[in-house]
């Protein structure tokens, strides 16, 4: 049942929402198979279609009574696709203790630490659906009710029995990992119910008659079920897409996956309960690390419109998700001077006569000079809005605004602009900069909610982006 319903959901996408938020940077540029100077300096980037080899679901929230129901598809006919799927916490818990960024040891906001993460091994055309619910203890669990799609894990007893169907190994479900199951000390159960996640492809896979003519035991040789890694590329065939459903009222808030296309075509499947794959693993992992990656999602500024009418019982909250956020900082160890350090931005906001505001003073830190987004998930909450309970919340109150639009300002940090808020390559002989930061964003947005008569919708934020690009003497 929750297939048919995912499925109708995707369709439901397709139709009535806006692509996948893409980025105007990361086109392969090329004349005669050659990369021109003003072409981009990376292989990947964020595709508009929405299809890809990576994919960011930018939140996730399980708090009072929601759910959150989320599908993966392998849209290729010829090839399955081992992938790996990584859930991060949204909570601010500090970084190690060799950061003392603000003077005091281990207390700067990192977060975006790994709750749980598994393999599953998707045939040709096969679509995976999962759910993340509450249990009993307070925890965030992982259920679905798949029945054709092999899982893979790490404490099977022998390789013929390293894989198995997901309701049959796992019947009720998997808690997300906290206090002494998880590895970074200070997660709660509270905190893995809020946070984002990733899905990975690592290596391609083909099918159990293959597997039994190259190795001659298809049943203890297959890697994942009755597919075998053939150590190829997964093409950009990845889709998906993830709603969020309040189970009291059956307001759904839901969105498409972001698609990063050409992210690598290497074999990276890595051991699970690992830290690998993550976003570090492109073509230019040994190189340029995390860069690549910050390159081509950066925004310079982020746009939507806000409707908190009272008589329309409207609501609005703003999600700002810096997906890179914890392998930048990881990147820096004890250094202090990544993009992520000056977490102030610019923020404007309107209301529809053409009214403006600048200084938003309820965003933290309060009172300075300016707003700030300091955490890897940013929940913005205009007017007291009332769609998702969540530890990372910034409150803009502007009464008199009730309908509007706002500005994100990415660039502009503590210094106008912010020299920490760019992320550059070099390539060809030239500089390219993105200017602002990496982010995926949603306006999640509701008129009545649970009443009969109720809507909802999310959406991706609008942005622009805006680079330079430099002749490096």
């Amino acid at each position: 049942m929750l297939k048919k319903v995912i499925l109708l959901s995707f369709l439901v996408l397709g139709l009535c929402m806006m692509a996948s938020p893409a980025a105007a940077i990361g086109v392969d540029d090329t004349i005669d198979g050659l990369w021109t100077p003003y072409g981009a300096p990376t292989y990947m980037f964020v595709n508009p279609g929405g299809l890809g080899d990576a994919l960011l679901y930018g939140y996730y929230n399980v708090r009072d009574q929601k759910i959150s129901v989320f599908g993966v598809v392998n849209t290729d006919e010829t090839f399955g696709a081992r992938v790996r799927i990584r859930f991060r916490e949204a909570a601010d818990i500090p970084a190690s203790a060799n950061r003392n960024c603000d003077g005091v040891t281990g207390e700067d906001p990192q977060g975006s630490h790994e709750v749980l993460d598994f393999d599953i091994c998707l045939s040709p055309g096969d679509m995976w659906v999962g759910r993340v619910i509450t249990d009993a203890s307070g925890a965030a669990t992982l259920k679905s009710d798949d029945q054709d799609t092999y899982i893979q894990f790490s404490d099977a007893a022998s390789v013929a029995d390293n894989s198995a169907i997901f309701p049959v190994r796992y019947p009720d479900g998997v808690q997300f990992k906290f206090g002494s199951a998880n590895s970074v000390a200070g997660i709660t159960a509270e905190d893995t119910r809020e946070g984002y996640f990733e899905i990975i492809a690592e290596d391609q896979l083909t099918d159990a008659v293959i597997c039994d003519r190259i190795l001659g035991n298809a049943v203890t040789d297959c890697t994942c079920g009755d597919m075998l890694d053939t150590a190829g590329d997964v093409l950009n065939v990845l889709m998906g897409a993830n709603y969020i459903v309040d189970l009291g009222d059956a307001s759904t808030f839901g969105y498409n996956a972001t698609a990063i296309a050409e992210f690598t075509d290497l074999n990276i499947t890595s051991p699970i309960a690992s830290e690998r794959p993550n976003l570090r693993d492109s073509h230019h992992e040994t190189v340029l690390g995390i860069t690549p990656v910050n390159y081509i999602l950066t925004k310079s500024n982020l746009y939507s419109v806000h409707d908190t009418e009272d008589s329309k019982g409207g609501d609005t909250e703003i999600i700002v998700t810096f997906p890179t956020k914890k392998l930048t900082q990881d990147e820096n160890s004890i250094l202090c001077t990544d993009i992520f350090m000056d977490p102030s931005v610019g923020i404007a906001i309107w209301d529809d006569a053409e009214n403006k505001q600048t200084q938003v003073c309820e965003f933290s830190p309060c009172p300075t000079s300016e707003n700030s987004l300091p955490f890897e998930i940013n929940v913005i909450d205009l007017n007291a809005s009332n769609i998702f309970t969540t530890d990372v919340e910034t409150e803009i109150s502007v009464p008199t605004f009730r309908i509007g639009w706002l500005n994100i300002n990415l660039v502009q940090g503590a210094t106008l602009p912010s020299p920490l808020h760019r992320t550059s390559i070099s390539f060809g002989g030239y500089a390219f900069s993105a200017n602002g930061l990496p982010t995926i964003g949603y306006n999640a947005l509701g008129f009545g909610v649970g009443a009969p008569m109720g809507a909802t919708h999310m959406a991706p934020l609008q942005y622009d982006s805006n680079v330079t690009i430099t002749l490096v003497p």
